[in-house]
This record gives C-alpha cells, structure tokens and sequence, in this order.
C-alpha cells in the first residue's frame, strides 16, 4: 500500500471521495523488493526488511516487510537443523576392502576413505561439512554419510566364475567371525529354535 499521490498533502478534506483510492487515502500498488538471504535459512526462518512495510498514516514512518522462507527440498540431501544427510551407493569390493571415493556435498564432493567391512546401512560423519548456523556464525552443522551396498544385476562369466571360487573358500570352517551379523542371526534363530523344540516335547 501507498498513500493515494491524489489525495496526498492537500491539507482538506474533498468534497467527493477520490476516484483513485474511494476515499481510503491509500492504493495497493505491487513491486519487487530485494531481499538478502543470508547463509543457513530454513524452511520457517522469518526475516524484517526495515522500511518497506505499509506506508504510516499522514505521512508517518513506513512500517517493516516480514519475509518468511521455504526451502525446496533437495534430490539427493536431507537436513535436520544444520546437518546434512545423504545416501550414498558403494560397491562390494569397496566396502568388502574399504578404499577412497567422492562424496557429495553442499560444497561439492570431496574425497573420503570407507572403511573396510563396511555394511549396508552404516553411516559415517564428516564434521564441519553441514550447512553454516545462523545462531553461530563461523560455525557449520556435519554432513552424515549413509552407505548402501549395490550389487551388481549384470556379471560376465570370468565376473562369475570368480565369485563362485570367492564363495567356495567359505565352506572350509575357517570363516568363524568373517560373517559376524549373518553368524549372530543364525545362532539366535537356533538357540530359539532349540527352546521352543524342548517345550514342546516336554
């Protein structure tokens, strides 16, 4: 809103009500405002521009503009308050062996080491690489990896002649602990099994 450019400073009262503004004194008018968005704003963050609210009665002091943000949500990113989240798919070999690959962040990727034995599911935390805190400035959330294992649809027959032999070694008995959560599945299941073997033959 504005003060009617008609009506305006003319210090009496018109006799007929202003074909511009019906009398109001004000007309609703649109324009673009520039508006810094400062590093860190979330969805809900409200912020004051001074001076660019609704003009003051008579002349007075202009009111303040309240803009309040909403992020889009991102494709591959998730945030919860200043930290940063985010999937991302390994091979076998790589989490079998650990090794160096890019991961992605709001700064671009950057190189990081998985480790070896790494299992689907597990997360691991780069600090400081989150979004910037708008309540501490200079400091910046963390960037949480989640790793997902990708096995391969298509093999080639040397592919699988290898993982043949590779699942092959592990019928020697010699393996006890290479498989800690699939061995601790089947000792449970056993163990509960067992239970449920004697209660009902006695």
């Amino acid at each position: 809103m504005q003060e009617c450019p008609a009506c305006h400073g003319s210090g009496q009262v018109p006799e007929k009500a202003c074909k511009k503004c019906s009398g109001a004194g004000q007309i609703r008018i649109k324009r673009t405002v520039d508006v810094h968005i400062p590093p860190g704003v979330d969805t809900g963050t409200r912020m004051r521009v001074s001076g660019e609210g609704e003009p003051g009665l008579r002349g007075g002091v202009n009111g303040d503009l309240y803009v309040v943000t909403h992020v889009k949500e991102h494709e591959f990113f998730q945030r919860d308050g200043d930290d940063i989240y985010c999937e991302v798919p390994i091979t076998f070999t790589t989490a079998a062996l650990g090794g160096e690959i890019d991961i992605p962040t709001i700064n671009g990727p950057i190189k990081f080491k998985v480790p070896a034995g790494t299992q689907n599911g597990d997360m691991q935390m780069i600090p400081g690489k989150g979004m910037p805190s708008l309540r501490r400035r200079g400091t910046f959330g963390n960037h949480h990896i989640k790793f997902f294992i990708e096995v391969p649809k298509r093999l080639t027959e040397e592919q699988k002649s290898l993982l043949s032999k590779y699942a092959a070694t592990f019928t020697n008995g010699k393996t006890k602990g290479v498989h800690p959560i699939r061995e601790n599945f089947f000792k449970k299941i056993m163990e509960k099994l067992s239970c449920f073997l004697e209660a009902f033959i006695l």
